[in-house]
């Protein structure tokens, strides 16, 4: 989480859909969820470094994200609205 190109290497994977490995220090299967979830967004640099939604904010802070709960908290959360 400490690394200065974190943000940029999971940005990297997210826009090329890497399917193995730890990149920017989220699994295959974190990345997967967040693929699924935020199907709309196209510039996935652009959406960590300056979106408001909560998981781009916790992505932003150097510790380790809660990506999968956050994202089933959203999809349930959607689900009853």
């Amino acid at each position: 989480m400490a690394c200065p190109v974190r943000l940029e290497c999971l940005a990297d994977a997210l826009q090329s859909e890497a399917n193995f490995g730890v990149w920017g220090g989220l699994t295959e299967r974190e990345r997967r969820a967040m693929l699924r979830y935020y199907d709309h967004v196209e510039d996935w640099h652009a959406w960590i470094m300056e979106s408001d939604d909560p998981l781009a904010e916790e992505l932003r802070i150097p510790k380790i994200p809660r990506v999968l709960a956050r994202v089933r908290h959203s999809i349930t959360a959607d689900a009853t609205s």
